[in-house]
């Protein structure tokens, strides 16, 4: 969840701002089984 937060409105959750959180996702991000669902080719959509 935190990851597409991130990618669909990073101001609203910006790098540093919860150090503790940036932690554990990174933690989780690393493991094999969220490595392997990672949208790599994900875009979002922009309306225009």
């Amino acid at each position: 969840m935190l990851r597409y937060v991130a990618m669909t409105d990073p101001a609203s959750l910006p790098s540093g701002r919860y150090p503790t959180l940036d932690a554990l996702s990174a933690r989780l991000e690393a493991r094999p089984e969220f490595r392997a669902t990672f949208p790599a080719d994900y875009a979002v959509p922009r309306s225009a």
